[in-house]
Parts: C-alpha cells; structure tokens; sequence
C-alpha cells in the first residue's frame, strides 16, 4: 500500500461521515420547525382536515396528528413510492408517482380537492406542503388529460421560457394548482405550512405547484405564451384554462379566499446547510459555506473543483442547491449529484488528500437507485474509460456502483435540495 492511500481514506471517510450526519440532522429538525409553527390547537368548534403532500408530507403529518390529536377529523397524506408512513394512524394515505405524475397522481389530486370541499367558514384546512407535491398530485382542468398535460410541458421547456412563465401555463391548466386547493375549501380558512426546496428566501409561490398560492387570473398571459409555443392548440388551451373553478368566483370572493389564507415558510434549503456545518464542527474541521448551486453542473462542479484544488490547508467545503443537467443524446441511469462527483472526481485524480460527498436530501438522486455517493483520488483512475463513458452516456450511476461508495435511493421524508461536501484532509 502507497502511502498516500490512508490519507485518501481519510479524506473520503470524514466528507461521508459529515454528509450522512448533516442529512441525519436535518431529518430530525424538520419536525421542531413544523411544531414550532403550528398553532398549540385550532379554533374550538372549528371543523379541521388536514392535506399533507410532497415528499415531507409523511415527516409533516406526524407532527400535526400528534399536536391536534382528537381535533382532525379527517386527514390525506401523499407520498411517493417507498416513503415511511409509520405514525400515521388515523389518516389516509396515498403513494403517487414522482418525477413524472401517473395515474396514483391524479386520483390523489382528486382525493385532496375532494378533502378540501364542504368545509364552512368557521372551519380550518391545515395544510403541509413540501417539494414534489406537483407531480404527487394532478388535477387537470375538464377537458385537458395527463398526456396532453406532459406533451405541453415538453414543449414549454424545450421553448427556452423561463421557470415562471411554465408555471402560468401548468397552473392556469390544473384545478389544484396556482391556489386551486385553497378555492375549493373556500370560505374555510386555510392554514399552509410549507417545507421548500427553492433557493431564494421566503417565496414559497413555486413551492409544489404552489395549490394554497391565490396569484392573479392571467388569461392574457397564459394566451400569449401558448400562441407562442403552442399555435396550433392555443385556441382550445385557451378555452380549458377558461374552466378552472376560480374563474367563477367574483372579485370580493376571490379577495375574501385570499385574506382566508395563511402561507408559512417552516424551512427551507438554508437548514440543510445549517446542519452540514454542525456536522462539519463535530468532526473538527469548522466548515466553509460555498454560494448555492443553480448553475449547469459542468459549471458547478468546475467551480466545486478549483475551490478543492486550491485549497492550500486543511479544509471543509460545503454546498447545497440545484444543479441543472441538460442531456444530449440517450442516457443511461443517474442524477445531478452522482454527475457533479464523477467531475470533481475527474479534476483530484491523484491529488490524494482530496475527496467529494454528495447526496440527495430527499433520498433519491435522480434514476438509477441511488441517494448518493463518494470520490477521491483513486476513482477516476479506477473507472479508466469507464468514467469517460459515464458521463458522455450520462450513466454515473454505473461508475459509482463499480468504484462501491455509494448511498442506496430510499425516500428520506424531508426535501431541502441537494448537499456536497468536499474535503482536504
């Protein structure tokens, strides 16, 4: 054995051991900052149900069945395949697909409208939102299907528009959707409290597609953007959009559903960071918050790269965000962190007191059956043209099950974007 090896063990060693426990740490805050935000009971007679969906929704819902316990009388949870749905007793539960919504998806977006319906004005909606829920949870208006619905949106990121006119588009098309949960359980009140996994302070308007977020018709908008995209629907686009239920309501209910509801950011991606820096403090080495990534990940990882390879000291860096990975050609299995750790991987090949963690706060990085992984000096040279054809193939997941530091994709209850941690040990 080299002796330069312990120190690469070393170095991968202590950024998994400072990526898992951050992970572990946020898991176990989301709970106090939902139970820090709930009110300690609803109104007295109020009538109260409570929607949780998104991939926190299950970790949420623990906390208001056991802090309203004998007051909810009825409660829907939507989650993805694999979620932990222990502790939810009392409560209905729904697995739905995610990335891509199916049929699960729309039969519970009607399940959730279906919940928020008949409420009165002295009733409460309670609910408890997290990144996810808009694939979770379809509800395309009357006349517009799921196929149609993906077909447009193709074509819509395919366009070049940016992420807010997409969303006119989707929202204007869906019941559920730009404040559709919020009109059906008008006049009740509705109280959301949101888990977010957008960078960016306290909007919470893209949040899950956002459904509790009453944002003004746009009929002139949504015509502009599908004539632009979409000349050959836009006549009939037009026409379903016409349809969705908030449309009906004048303009002294739709103010009065709005002053009805109640939207509270509980945490967001700044938490994940908190905790990596905790985490980075019990192992010793005090940590160094890089900006966010929201960048293409070649561009983040070169960034990522140069801060490790400059490092002239003993160092921690950590970063969290969202990388984006734009695909050309055919791909095989894998995700925006598992690519941004075979690049790092790449530029400290035989730099041996280096290493990269990376993980998916939600427990699934994208497709292929991983959570997450680590790199050092040793990987690249180990894949030899296997690494190469990783990432031309956009298949990372194949290297880093070969090179075997890697985390297994299992839900994780909570959603805060994505970690890295990089070391120099």
């Amino acid at each position: 054995m080299s002796e330069a090896s312990p120190q690469r063990s070393r170095a991968r060693e202590l950024a998994d051991r400072i990526a898992d426990e951050a992970l572990d740490l946020a898991r176990a805050s989301v709970p106090d900052c939902v139970r820090d935000l709930l009110p300690r009971l609803p109104p007295p007679r109020a009538r109260v149900r409570v929607a949780a969906v998104g991939k926190a929704a299950a970790t949420m819902a623990r906390v208001a069945l056991d802090a309203w316990r004998g007051r909810i009388e009825r409660a829907l949870v939507v989650v993805p395949e694999g979620a932990d749905v222990s502790g939810l007793e009392g409560a209905d539960v729904l697995f739905a697909a995610h990335p891509l919504p199916d049929a699960r998806s729309l039969a519970a977006g009607s399940a959730l409208l279906d919940l928020a319906r008949g409420l009165g004005p002295a009733d409460v909606l309670l609910v408890l939102l997290s990144g996810g829920a808009s694939a979770l949870a379809c509800a395309p208006v009357p006349g517009f299907s799921l196929d149609r619905e993906r077909d447009l949106v193709e074509r819509l990121l395919g366009s070049g528009l940016a992420i807010a006119d997409v969303n006119c588009v989707r929202g204007h098309l869906s019941s559920i959707k730009r404040g559709g949960l919020a009109i059906a359980a008008y006049p009740a009140r509705t109280l959301t409290l949101v888990v977010s996994d957008v960078l960016g302070g306290d909007d919470v308007s893209t949040v899950g597609g956002a459904p509790t977020v009453l944002a003004p018709n746009e009929l002139s908008r949504f015509e502009a953007l599908v004539r632009d995209v979409a000349p050959d629907e836009a006549e009939a686009l037009v026409a379903l959009a016409s349809r969705r239920a908030d449309h009906a309501l004048s303009s002294e209910e739709r103010a009065e559903a709005a002053r009805r509801t109640r939207i509270v950011r509980a945490a967001g991606p700044e938490l994940l960071v908190q905790c990596a820096e905790i985490a980075a403090e019990h192992a010793g080495r005090p940590g160094i918050v890089l900006p966010p990534m929201s960048r293409a990940v070649e561009h983040e990882a070169e960034r990522i790269a140069k801060f490790l390879l400059h490092a002239k000291h003993e160092v921690v860096g950590l970063v969290h965000g969202e990388p984006t990975v734009t695909i050309a050609g055919p791909a095989g299995r894998g995700g925006r962190m598992g690519r941004l750790a075979l690049l790092v991987a790449r530029a400290i090949a035989e730099r041996p007191d280096r290493a990269i963690a990376v993980r998916a706060s939600d427990g699934v990085d994208g497709v292929g059956g991983l959570g997450g992984a680590s790199c050092d000096a040793t990987t690249w040279s180990a894949l030899g043209a296997a690494g190469a054809a990783a990432l031309d193939g956009y298949d990372d997941v194949t290297a880093h099950l070969a090179h075997g530091h890697v985390r297994p994709a299992r839900p994780s209850g909570v959603n805060l974007l994505d970690l890295v941690v990089v070391v120099r040990s």
